[in-house]
C-alpha cells in the first residue's frame, strides 16, 4: 500500500486487506468531514456477502474509539 497516493483508493486497499486478514464480514473507516460528524470513507463487505444500502456501525465501538483515540 505505500506507492498508493490517493487516499480513498488507500482507505479501500487498507480494508481488503483486513478483510483478508480477519474474520470480519464487513468493514468501514469513518472519518470526521469539515463540520466534525462522522462520515464513512470507505465501506467493504466480504466476497458472497449481500449489500444493504445502509452498513450498520456500532455506536459502542465508535464512542470507545472516540473516547480512546
Amino acid at each position: 500500500v505505500s506507492h498508493i497516493l490517493d487516499v480513498d483508493e488507500l482507505l479501500a486497499r487498507v480494508l481488503d486487506l483486513v478483510l483478508r486478514s480477519t474474520e470480519a464480514d464487513r468493514g468501514c473507516v469513518m472519518l470526521r468531514d469539515e463540520a466534525g460528524h462522522l462520515a464513512p470513507a470507505a465501506v467493504r463487505y466480504r466476497d458472497g456477502l449481500s449489500r444493504t444500502d445502509e452498513l450498520p456501525v456500532s455506536r459502542t465501538i465508535v464512542d470507545y474509539v472516540l473516547k480512546e483515540n
